[in-house]
Parts: C-alpha cells; structure tokens; sequence
C-alpha cells in the first residue's frame, strides 16, 4: 500500500488553530517546570553531598537574611 493512498482525518484549520492557542502556553508552562526540576536536582546533588559532610553549616543558616539578599 502506498502513503497517498491512506486517509489520515485531520482536524478543521480553525479548530486546529484554536487548540494551538490554547495548548501553547500548557506546553510552554510543561518545559519551564521541566528545566526548573533539572535546576533543582543540579542544586540538590551540589549541597546535599555538603550539608552531610558539615561543609555548609545549618546552625549559622538565616532564611529571613537569604530571602533579604534574594529580592
């Protein structure tokens, strides 16, 4: 059998387009969560290895000064 030959059904260009806006910004918001999870593992298998091994202190650790000097 040859491809020309096969019926594919395809969706109305309108409705084509109009899943497209609405999917878009689904699949844009699916890739930034992915990149931020990479993100966080890469950070998790920096310090998990140095707060284990006493290299970062938690006793000296001040959130309220991090989140100051993250803003």
């Amino acid at each position: 059998m040859h491809l020309k030959q096969i019926k594919l059904a395809t969706a109305p260009e309108n409705l084509a387009l109009l899943y497209e806006e609405l999917a878009s910004p689904v699949e844009e918001a699916i890739k930034n969560l992915r990149d931020q999870n990479q993100r966080l593992r890469e950070a998790r298998d920096i310090l998990l290895p140095r707060l284990m091994t006493g290299v970062i202190d938690v006793e000296s650790y001040d959130p309220a000064q991090l989140l100051k000097e993250a803003a």
